[in-house]
């Protein structure tokens, strides 16, 4: 299997794709490795994402993510207490990988205390800082690189525009520059 197999186009826009069920769904399904760089991430997002974690995790996948210093304050208690919290799963959780999705669903934020503890997920802080220490801001790089096996690999970047309509913010996603090797 390689990524070009899942026939991907080679940009998708939020306001005309589902970037879950179009692209983040299929990809992690069959990767075996997910490297990401993500301004913000919360738990929440692993539960977009279950449908294509159910592979990842069968795949034994290794996630490694380096994201900004906003976390959430639950997140960040199922990360620095993944074994306690992991062991407080039922036994049944990913007995059934079928059901994955609805048990993922009902528990991300336990699913990330055992997605940690189980070294199926990495977490790393990043702050912005220059020679003088650090200056405060986000880290604002999106990009993420998914891995197959050894020889296929697929480059992602992700441009985030906000709109104000309305008095509203939306953002809108563009994945661009799909690179197979």
């Amino acid at each position: 299997m390689s990524f070009k197999d899942l026939k991907l186009n080679s940009t998708y826009n939020s306001s005309k794709n589902d970037l879950v069920i179009e692209f983040y769904g299929p990809v992690l399904s069959e990767a075996v490795s997910y490297d990401r760089v993500t301004g913000f991430f919360n738990s929440k997002s692993l539960a977009l994402v279950a449908s294509g974690l159910k592979g990842f995790i069968s795949n034994n996948g290794k996630m490694r993510l380096l994201c900004g210093s906003e976390l959430q304050k639950d997140d960040i208690d199922a990360i620095l207490n993944s074994s306690e919290i992991a062991e407080k799963l039922s036994d049944s959780f990913l007995n059934d990988l079928n059901n994955i999705s609805d048990e993922i669903e009902l528990n991300h934020i336990k699913l990330l205390a055992w997605m940690v503890d189980n070294d199926f997920l990495d977490i790393k802080i990043g702050i912005v800082k220059n020679n003088k220490g650090y200056i405060g801001g986000i880290l604002h790089e999106k990009t993420g690189i998914l891995q197959i096996n050894s020889e296929t690999l697929l480059f992602f970047q992700v441009q985030i525009m906000k709109l104000i309509l309305d008095g509203l913010v939306e953002g809108l996603a563009i994945l661009k520059n799909l690179k197979f090797s």
